[in-house]
């Protein structure tokens, strides 16, 4: 949530894109994330699926609990009576968008132990497939004293 996904998902759910602007709007997200890879940098997108039932769970406890309601906004309530029609949007959005350069992982996220260890995977594999190494020193350090 909160990138320039949300410009896609939410409109395509809300029926306020025609399939001609939603098909522009897909490819220039691709085009976006391949110019990123040409750049040299790594794109991960990792999509969090928790189940409908574990979203009633955490509405709930946002609900019950007076220190995290203002996390709630009235969409959360509205836009959870069309979960079939954002299930449908994600997948098909997330099937438009993945890339070999810039692929999706979606992720099951019911679980945070589960979903923050494979996170913290993902992202230590990605690392080191990066092969990242220290920059050279730049100064001859032996010529430098400090005053």
């Amino acid at each position: 949530n909160r990138s320039h996904y949300e410009d896609v998902l939410v409109p395509q759910v809300r029926g306020w894109l025609k399939p001609a602007a939603l098909q522009k709007r897909l490819a220039h997200i691709r085009h976006f994330e391949a110019m990123l890879h040409d750049e040299g940098i790594t794109v991960l997108k990792c999509y969090l699926h928790i189940s409908k039932g574990e979203q009633k769970k955490r509405l709930q406890a946002r609900l019950d609990d007076p220190d995290k309601q203002w996390k709630l906004q009235a969409s959360d309530f509205e836009d959870r009576k069309l979960w079939p029609t954002f299930m449908k949007a994600y997948q098909q959005t997330l099937s438009a968008t993945s890339t070999p350069t810039a692929p999706w992982y979606v992720v099951p996220a019911d679980d945070k132990s589960d979903r923050n260890r494979f996170l913290a995977e993902l992202l230590v594999a990605t690392l080191e497939d990066m092969n990242l190494k220290m920059p050279s020193a730049t100064l001859k350090l032996g010529s430098v004293k400090l005053v």
